[in-house]
């Protein structure tokens, strides 16, 4: 083990600060891939890939329903479906359809990155939550039977459906269950699923129980990965917002010395720097004040970086004796 922890660029494990301070000024750049050697760096990609992937399922179900509910407040206007308005009541259609097909895609593109993953991790318990909560899961089956209707067959397109009840009317987007049966190649769980409606299935309430499902497993196999591989994670990341902080120093330097050498009014430049609720709780403090400008450093230095040195650049920056 210890001669193969030796061979790491940096030497062996663990990597003194000074270690990575002197790396980086000797190659900034060749000591944020050196880093990349750390056996904590591939898992912490991993679990990037991961949140990224799943983010964009959420974003993907995010778009869908607000689609079908700015459909249905359209369709609260009488006027929609009149045969002038049969342009604009397609585009809407198309909106909902186009956005339910992203469902669909991204929800197997996550699968697929998840599987890459696991390849590489022996997490204890993944056969048996993959299996009860995709493999032999009726709503998962049919959600990836979808996929490959939309991937291989044809385009399956939701319809509208409008409900009358009393005080009101209720607008849905739907799944008929004679437009499913087309496709006769569904497997057993997939109709035991669709068996369970009796004439459609109803599309947001398909995409929001689908999206629980896949944050229950998601969030367990986070914490999975975190208990087998959330040490070396933790090392790499130290090590990498060591380098990052480094780098971030010096460009607060730069920044802080040319501002003061031109003699730039701060103030115009908050929001490149702070969000916007973060500029309103500076502003709520007095301008110049040392509280203020201490506020504005402790929300600004995501790296901790700011030492002495850049402290009392702010200050004089700020005009705060």
């Amino acid at each position: 083990m210890a001669d193969k922890l030796s061979q790491y660029s940096l030497g062996p494990l663990p990597w003194t600060r000074e270690l990575l301070i002197k790396a980086y000024w000797a190659d900034w750049l060749g000591s944020l891939q050196k880093i990349k050697e750390h056996p904590g760096y591939l898992a912490h990609q991993a679990l990037d890939d991961i949140q990224a992937s799943l983010e964009m399922f959420f974003d993907c179900v995010d778009d869908l329903t607000a689609a079908t509910s700015y459909f249905r407040d359209q369709a609260a206007e009488h006027d929609l479906f009149s045969r002038g308005n049969r342009q604009r009541l397609e585009q809407l259609e198309r909106s909902i359809r186009k956005s339910f097909f992203a469902v669909t895609s991204t929800a197997f593109a996550l699968v697929d990155t998840t599987r890459r993953v696991r390849k590489h991790y022996e997490v204890i318990g993944y056969d048996e939550q993959v299996k009860e909560s995709f493999s032999e899961n009726e709503l998962h089956r049919f959600i990836q039977d979808l996929r490959n209707v939309f991937s291989h067959r044809h385009l399956l397109n939701p319809g509208w459906q409008i409900i009358y009840k009393p005080g009101g009317k209720i607008t849905r987007f739907i799944l008929s269950k004679e437009d499913l049966n087309r496709y006769v190649e569904w497997c057993p769980l997939a109709r035991r699923f669709m068996e369970k409606h009796s004439f459609e299935i109803d599309v947001e309430n398909l995409t929001s129980e689908y999206r629980l499902l896949v944050e229950h497993f998601h969030k367990w196999f986070r914490d999975a990965i975190l208990a087998f591989v959330g040490n070396e994670i933790k090392e790499y990341t130290s090590y990498e917002r060591i380098l990052k902080g480094e780098q971030w120093r010096q460009y607060w330097r730069l920044y802080l010395n040319e501002g003061i050498k031109r003699n730039l009014d701060p103030y115009n430049y908050l929001d490149r720097f702070l969000s916007p609720e973060e500029v309103e709780r500076a502003k709520a403090l007095p301008r110049h004040s040392r509280e203020q400008a201490d506020l504005m450093i402790s929300m600004a230095d995501e790296y901790n970086i700011c030492d002495n040195e850049i402290r009392g650049l702010v200050y004089r920056l700020f005009g705060i004796s």
